[in-house]
């Protein structure tokens, strides 16, 4: 089959291609390498009036890294970003993640802000783009509990994985400042989505450490939510399973700690777990009460048990939580090798090793014999 007929324009700058696609509106579809939107034209699955070409638009293709940021331009071919050394080095899982997708000759036309925006099913990188967005979350924790608990900044970086939004010299940065409303002003400074996030929760004399890490964990899953979207079932349902387990931690927490206000507000969207369930949970002001009541839940039936055995241990819990996010990656990394668990696979094993590393680290610092920070980290 042919596509349906369009209008077919090759803009040379960033300034023409705004303006096409502001003369043409939804009627214009960018066309980056092709890989995915050139087949559905031709068997006339979609159509479009006007059609624009980016390949001649050289201000959208590169790959930079300054001052510790890596770019990548929307219009690098998948194949340049693979085989370049600064991608190796800056965002190691994003380098391991590009050989996956579909064949050589496929890489070498498909782009990587293409592949992104049009988040196939199949897709890697839209997987990358949540998988680094978890990382973010977890290094911006252990700093902002490393700059309330005054560790040092070598402490505060032990275990944690450079990303493209927290380049190796951010988190140094970040670590070697004093306040966490300090860290907040940096991350602003630096363009990370977290920064108002962090800076409006530390604005008070007192920060709250429970409430500046549900802002950032806020601000992650939103944009994991939007991310996965248009993705495969498979990654809709990471997302929507790894938003259900922040809540259960919080509920958990808040069930704890008896909070008397509304918790409402503290509810993460976005997962299986209905905010009435989230509500009558942490009403019970028991955690192992709350845990019964999360297991009843429909979203979380199926970690029931772990919320159970360890509704009094948030540390152990995350953990058995971690290791549950694990087990279920490798099953679909068995059962679809060319979809995107494998590359959340090498991320949480990647995490996990990190994890052990910053256990290691923080006991040394605290004083912790060294025969209990080998069985933690064995456990």
């Amino acid at each position: 089959m042919k596509p349906a007929p369009f209008e077919y324009h090759a803009p040379e700058s960033i300034a023409d291609v705004t303006t096409l696609l502001g003369e043409h509106g939804d009627d214009a579809k960018v066309l980056a390498g092709g890989q995915s939107l050139v087949p559905l034209l031709a068997m006339r699955l979609t159509r479009f009036p006007h059609l624009v070409d980016l390949n001649r638009v050289e201000e959208l293709r590169g790959i930079e890294r300054e001052n510790g940021t890596l770019t990548i331009k929307a219009m690098t071919r998948q194949a340049i970003a693979e085989h370049d050394d600064t991608v190796a080095a800056a965002a190691p899982l994003l380098a391991k993640a590009l050989p996956f997708i579909g064949h050589f000759q496929i890489r070498n036309r498909g782009t990587v802000g293409g592949s992104i925006a049009h988040a196939d099913p199949a897709s890697e990188l839209p997987a990358v783009a949540v998988a680094l967005d978890a990382e973010d979350r977890r290094s911006l924790r252990a700093l902002i509990r490393g700059a309330s608990e005054g560790a040092p900044a070598d402490t505060r970086l032990a275990g944690l994985v450079p990303t493209p939004t927290l380049p190796e010299r951010l988190l140094r940065e970040l670590a070697e400042r004093g306040s966490i409303r300090e860290q907040g002003v940096l991350l602003l400074a630096a363009g990370h989505p977290c920064g108002p996030a962090v800076l409006a929760a530390a604005s008070d004399r007192e920060p709250d450490l429970f409430r500046i890490e549900l802002a950032v964990a806020r601000t992650l899953a939103e944009r994991a939510v939007r991310g996965s979207r248009r993705a495969g079932r498979f990654l809709r349902d990471y997302v929507a399973a790894t938003i259900d387990r922040d809540n259960c931690r919080t509920a958990l927490v808040l069930a704890a700690i008896g909070i008397e206000e509304p918790t409402a507000s503290l509810f993460l969207p976005g997962g299986g777990l209905r905010p009435e369930e989230f509500e009558r949970a942490t009403a019970t002001r028991d955690p192992v009460m709350a845990a019964r009541a999360l297991g009843a839940a429909g979203a979380t039936r199926d970690v029931a048990p772990i919320l159970l055995q360890h509704a009094t241990s948030p540390a152990d819990l995350e953990r058995a939580l971690e290791d549950r996010a694990v087990t279920t990656v490798q099953r679909e990394a068995r059962l679809n090798p060319l979809g995107p668990a494998p590359v959340l696979l090498f991320l949480h094993r990647l995490r996990q090793q990190s994890i052990a590393l910053a256990r290691l680290v923080w006991g040394a610092e605290l004083g912790v014999p060294p025969a209990a920070l080998a069985g933690a980290v064995v456990a």
